[in-house]
């Protein structure tokens, strides 16, 4: 046996039936948040927790593990950063050429994370440097003209990172979907490989678009206009590449991989690499080689400098800062946005709890890792997943592996530069397109189709718009899709109207929305509930459970619509409201307003309503 209840305050609402546990709830709230912020000594509390050891070793996440460092954790680290380093060799050079920059500035990249994310980084697998997204992104923006750019671009990409981090702003990244992200992805890829095309056959390769570049390609090759060898060289790495990645999704599941295959395919592109530059070495030993070369690195480490604010062109012109940031367009804001969700994908992927993942701690990380970067002349970096996951398979056990992949790129800057000549740029080409096929996942539009058809417009609309206008473009008009796919739901929420009968044999329209009532759907709501209930002309009762919030114009447009109800003569009942949004509705002194909680009590009132029809107001006080 329930207890009734009933208030009547000063502003006209009833509440019937029992009270809600979600009002003590909320009053308790309330009690504590006023105390803790009228207390003297919050401000002295909030200093004392940013020095404690438990925020130091939050924010400086070293700390935590290294006491517990022991000898079988350095080994594993060992192994797993030496690996990772041989493999980021071999990609700071595909980066760099996937960006449109000298190579030796895709070895800059390559390091300066490592060292960083080592103290700042939470997952231990992830392997920050160059990324083949980024590194399209960079191409899209800065191509043609000159690394000072992509320096810059990495000084303002790690500022916005560490200000978001600093804000807390990590919750932005959720308004990128997956669907959206998988369209980015596979247009990335196509791109990505389009870009290496020409170099795969020995062929110059003109700073286009998706589309411009595969009409200038077909142009050409119809008029034989390539090199035989690179040919013959890139579709056989390329083969070689594939099929690798054939034979152990093949044998990964039969648990049949040899541990001399599984590292093989590990280190697939560097031994593709590797045995190449021999070959083009000892080819063009003596005479002119047959293939097109990267060319002279320069050896050494990167100097210590300024980023460039500025810089002077060939013919004796000062671009200005402001005129370098206008020309990066929408890289500033996009680059940030793409390197921390390919890190946050990494940690997600990779953490044991995945759930733990610091989202502004990540932010954090990567922002110092692109602030410092861009004083060594490094491009934007981030998480690689690639890389991320032979880290892991690796058996990494703490960040500090990225401490021995740092210090292998860095000797290789300082020893094996000259040899980085011999390399032919049809094999880089090889690489670079064996990568992208395997972002290419066919699978997700059949899981989205099978799902949610409506999933597919996003992520289409960010295929089809990267592929013909930009990448940059591309990501923001899928996320435009989804803001209004969100907006639109939530202008129109859906209603489910059901004529029903009480316990006691009352007829009642029963009105249920599936969401909360705000500004862009009050209206809505309004016309859809009068409509239905003029139509019936039975007393309405207005389900309340999905409704969490509501703002003013809400509460305005709910007394308009009580108002004409009073007037019809016809009851309308809120059920199950939360005090929270029948405090904001009263606070309006609206009259006639009624909300029960108890199913029983309500039958009883609901009787005595229908059987007064044009005198329930003179008999409100009587029944309560």
């Amino acid at each position: 046996m329930h207890t009734t209840q009933t208030n009547n305050n000063q502003n006209g609402v009833s509440h019937i039936g029992t009270t809600s546990s979600v009002d003590t709830e909320d009053n308790n709230d309330f009690i504590l948040a006023k105390t803790s912020k009228s207390r003297p000594n919050w401000v002295r509390r909030r200093i004392r927790s940013a020095c404690s050891k438990k925020t130091l070793c939050k924010r400086i996440p070293i700390l935590g593990w290294v006491p517990q460092y022991n000898q079988k954790y350095a080994l594993s680290d060992f192994i797993a950063g030496v690996t990772i380093g041989c493999t980021v060799i071999a990609q700071g050079l595909v980066f760099a050429m996937v960006a449109g920059v000298p190579p030796q500035y895709g070895l800059y990249t390559s390091f300066i994370g490592c060292f960083v994310y080592v103290v700042f980084g939470t997952c231990k697998a992830s392997a920050v440097g160059p990324s083949t997204m980024t590194a399209v992104l960079i191409f899209e923006t800065i191509g043609g003209k000159g690394p000072q750019y992509g320096i810059l671009l990495c000084f303002l990409t790690g500022l916005i990172q560490l200000l978001l981090a600093v804000l807390s702003f990590g919750f932005l990244i959720d308004f990128i979907s997956t669907p959206v992200m998988s369209g980015f992805a596979c247009a990335g890829a196509l791109f990505t490989a389009t870009t290496q095309i020409h170099n795969l056959f020995g062929m110059k390769a003109p700073n286009r678009n998706f589309i411009p570049t595969w009409v200038d390609f077909i142009t050409n090759i119809s008029q034989t206009n390539f090199k035989i060898w690179d040919t013959v060289l890139g579709l056989t790495c390329l083969l070689v590449l594939v099929l690798l990645k054939v034979l152990e999704k093949i044998l990964v599941p039969l648990g049949k991989l040899p541990k001399l295959f599984s590292a093989i395919s590990i280190t697939g592109n560097l031994i593709v690499i590797i045995t190449t530059t021999i070959i083009s070495y000892y080819v063009g030993e003596n005479e002119e080689t047959p293939f097109r070369l990267t060319g002279y690195v320069p050896s050494g480490l990167p100097t210590i400098q300024v980023p460039p604010f500025s810089y002077q062109t060939v013919s004796n012109t000062t671009t200005t800062f402001r005129e370098m940031v206008a020309d990066l367009h929408l890289a500033i804001f996009v680059i940030p946005f793409m390197g921390f969700l390919e890190t946050i994908t990494v940690c997600k992927t990779f953490n044991e709890d995945a759930l733990s993942v610091d989202a502004t701690q990540e932010f954090l990380a990567i922002g110092l890792s692109n602030v410092m970067g861009s004083f060594l002349q490094a491009l934007p970096c981030s998480a690689a997943l690639g890389r991320s996951a032979i880290n892991y398979s690796s058996g990494v056990k703490t960040t500090l592996g990225g401490l021995y992949t740092g210090v292998l790129v860095l000797l290789a800057l300082v020893y094996l530069t000259p040899y980085f000549y011999y390399i032919p740029k049809a094999t880089l080409a090889s690489v670079i397109i064996a990568a992208c096929t395997s972002v290419l996942k066919v699978e997700v539009v059949k899981q989205m189709w099978r799902t949610k058809k409506s999933d597919l417009i996003p992520g289409l609309t960010t295929f089809v718009v990267c592929l013909t206008w930009s990448l940059q473009y591309g990501i923001l008009m899928g996320v435009g899709v989804d803001l209004l796919s969100i907006m639109y739901h939530a202008a129109r929420p859906k209603i489910y109207m059901q004529q029903t009968k009480s316990s006691k044999g009352t007829k009642y329209l029963l009105v249920t929305p599936d969401r909360w009532i705000i500004f862009p759907s009050v209206y809505y709501v309004k016309n859809l509930v009068t409509k239905w209930s003029v139509r019936h002309g039975v007393p309405v009762v207005l389900d309340c459970s999905h409704i969490y919030g509501a703002d003013y114009t809400a509460a305005t447009v709910i007394r308009n619509l009580i108002q004409d109800f009073v007037k019809r003569h016809q009851p309308l009942f809120f059920y199950n409201l939360r005090p929270s949004v029948s405090y904001i509705v009263s606070s309006l002194s609206v009259k006639d307003f009624f909300v029960y909680y108890n199913l029983d009590e309500f039958d009883d009132v609901l009787k005595t309503w229908c059987a007064n029809k044009e005198s329930v107001r003179g008999q409100k006080n009587q029944l309560y």
